[in-house]
């Protein structure tokens, strides 16, 4: 087969890790991609000499059409298990973070805002250091008005203090994945939509 646009769907899946975490149904989409531009390039290449150009061609289209649904079908589910594993990552770094606050909330904030900029700066960096997830979570765990932080910088805390508490181990590994993925899909639309 001499198309390099198959060549490298080919190439692209057997870089995709057989990963549980994100379900071998993804996994069995990408091989189905792979098939039906496998069958797409095959009817270019090699059409049926006992066929007419017609039907030739109207092969062709049925085959493109198989291969648009199945496009359709993995990038809702690769959207959707991105969206979920991103989740769970998320779940999991606020469970290790211990990001939560306890009972002295209230007060902490109500130190917080009674002290000058600088005692500001130390209380934040004092939880940081110390991985203190409640004083953190009391601080930047809440609406910005409850500290007179802005929204902004209270989600920019937010996430600063989870990836120094308790940094995400499959970030390139998700990463690498959707980028992969995406890739596959684009270059499988090229050859659903090349003209017959």
């Amino acid at each position: 087969m001499r198309s390099p646009k198959f060549a490298s769907i080919k190439h692209l899946i057997s870089r995709i890790p057989e990963d549980e975490r994100l379900g071998t149904q993804l996994w069995k989409f990408m091989q189905r991609i792979e098939k039906d531009a496998f069958v797409v390039t095959e009817l270019r290449e090699n059409p049926d000499a006992m066929k007419t150009t017609l039907a030739i061609s109207q092969d062709i289209v049925t085959a493109q059409n198989n291969l648009k649904a199945t496009i359709d079908t993995v990038r809702d589910l690769l959207r959707s298990s991105i969206i979920q594993f991103r989740e769970n990552m998320e779940a999991e770094q606020l469970k290790s973070s211990n990001f939560v606050p306890n009972e002295y909330a209230a007060e902490i904030r109500l130190i917080y805002r009674s002290l000058d900029d600088a005692g500001k700066a130390k209380m934040l960096t004092d939880a940081f250091t110390q991985h203190d997830g409640a004083t953190a979570a009391a601080l930047i765990g809440v609406p910005a008005v409850l500290t007179g932080m802005s929204p902004d910088r209270i989600a920019l805390l937010r996430q600063q203090f989870l990836d120094q508490v308790a940094p995400v181990k499959d970030v390139d590994f998700i990463n690498k994945f959707s980028d992969t993925s995406e890739e596959i899909l684009r270059i499988a639309s090229e050859i659903a939509i090349e003209p017959v």
